[in-house]
């Protein structure tokens, strides 16, 4: 994925989800947001600060932030967002 603006807004994210065989009980994973930061002629953007806020439909809980995170020397990056009461 390839992002070309100070601002992305994803429409989707796919998070997985597992349950614990003993409890039946939903295990909490994090979502892990992986991509690359590219400028508007394609070159990549090197150790760039990255911070993405969630928010997820259908729920009260209003916008989550994610563990900020920065680009690499290729322009890409992996934030991790805590999921809780999913």
């Amino acid at each position: 994925m390839a992002v070309t603006a100070n601002q992305v807004v994803f429409n989707k994210a796919v998070a997985t989800s597992e349950t614990d065989p003993n409890t039946g009980q939903p295990i909490e994973k994090p979502m892990i947001v992986t991509g690359q930061l590219l400028d508007e002629l394609g070159g990549n953007l090197s150790f760039r600060a990255i911070r993405i806020e969630y928010q997820m439909i259908n729920m009260d809980m209003g916008s989550q932030v994610c563990i900020p995170g920065t680009t690499d020397a290729d322009g890409f990056f992996e934030i991790i967002c805590p999921r809780t009461g999913v």
